[in-house]
């Protein structure tokens, strides 16, 4: 009997734990068929900080969690749950009348997480981040988007090689991929070497600068520009344009470029190499933009940084070098043609005089910072 008594207060341990600091409550909950809510003790309730679940939630734990601790806390960890799908608008807190204070915490996404459901990480007014442990799910609609033009933000644990982060992107460990873009922070374009833009990246997202995709570009998924905006500010010398540089128009996927534009009603328009006009007036998914040459987008081009460029002249070659570092390079002929489009990761490039055709050719200089240039080089 009294071995009984044991197993089962050990039981009723490991499916509760509590820890107590100075930096707050932290308890791990097990939850299988009962409610969460009935699992805590009011003690716990009143404390708890840090909440770890195992188990299974259903609507009514999600409810619980929204309406009654999202205020209090700081991490909710759901690295162990048994949970594949998150639904629908299941962070979405609204908030309470009286209340002034909105959520700011930390959600640890299930490490068996496969999808995300349409809006189930619009946060409402919270300022939440999603902390993905495993693989990218598949998406939704509007997964990302939030009340007054709030995002939520996703990033992946630390332990999570697969990815990296920039300040604004997510991508695949090798760069091939972007998974997310942080429209609050929109002030660069994606590095060069990116081949598939992951569905939803960039939905509801907006910039009123340049956003490039660079020409290493094959594919767009589903929804990747949904609703993406494009202001005009009062007083802009210079209006935001989209630009793709790949020659051979990417493969898009379902509702790319679904309600895209700029908010003055105009049609989204779309810059692209002047050799390949014609191929995405008739590619599918593209023949429903306004497609211009890149051309004219180089004729109209101020620099839109303050780099200190020099430019040395040899007699078989040029020397461009900048204060600071270089991305990437595209060149085109007077024509709009593009010639080359490289990697460079440093702050000087050669080119070579043979490489020019013709009298002169145009080369568009990105830097790190997301800012650019473009310089005539002649023969």
């Amino acid at each position: 009997m009294k071995r009984l008594l044991v197993y089962a207060i050990a039981v009723i341990v490991s499916s509760q734990c509590l820890w107590a600091g100075s930096d707050g409550m932290k308890v791990s909950v097990h939850v299988d068929g009962n409610r969460l809510e009935d699992l805590l003790t009011d003690e716990q309730k009143a404390g708890v900080t840090n909440l770890k679940i195992t188990g299974s939630l259903a609507e009514e734990d999600y409810a619980y969690l929204r309406n009654s601790l999202f205020l209090q806390l700081d991490t909710l960890d759901l690295l162990d749950a048994d949970i594949d799908t998150i639904p629908s608008n299941v962070f979405n807190w609204e908030n309470v009348k009286g209340v002034l204070d909105h959520p700011i915490f930390r959600v640890v996404l299930p490490k068996t997480l496969r999808h995300l459901a349409d809006y189930s990480l619009n946060m409402g007014d919270a300022s939440i981040v999603f902390e993905l442990t495993g693989p990218f799910p598949t998406l939704g609609k509007y997964v990302y988007e939030g009340e007054s033009g709030s995002r939520s933000r996703i990033e992946p644990s630390a332990d999570n090689v697969a990815y990296k982060t920039t300040p604004i992107y997510m991508y695949s460990t090798d760069g091939s991929v972007l998974y997310f873009a942080d429209f609050n922070r929109m002030y660069e374009s994606p590095q060069y070497g990116v081949r598939i833009i992951y569905q939803n990246a960039f939905e509801d997202c907006w910039t009123s600068g340049k956003l490039i995709l660079p020409a290493s570009v094959d594919s767009i998924g589903d929804r990747a520009f949904a609703d993406f905006q494009m202001p005009i500010p009062t007083g802009h010398y210079d209006p935001p344009k989209f630009i793709c540089e790949a020659v051979t128009p990417p493969r898009l996927g379902k509702d790319v470029f679904l309600n895209a534009g700029y908010d003055s009603g105009r049609p989204f328009e779309i810059y692209v190499p002047d050799e390949s006009v014609e191929l995405y007036r008739n590619a599918d998914g593209w023949k429903d933009m306004v497609i211009w040459g890149i051309l004219a987008d180089i004729e109209s081009v101020r620099a839109s940084s303050k780099a200190v460029l020099d430019i040395g002249c040899s007699r078989e070659a040029y020397i461009l070098q900048a204060d600071k570092v270089i991305s990437h390079v595209a060149c085109y002929n007077a024509a709009g043609q593009t010639i080359r489009s490289l990697a460079v990761c440093a702050n000087s490039f050669i080119l070579a005089k043979s490489e020019i055709p013709g009298p002169y050719m145009l080369v568009r200089i990105y830097f790190d910072d997301g800012t650019g240039q473009v310089v005539k080089l002649s023969r």
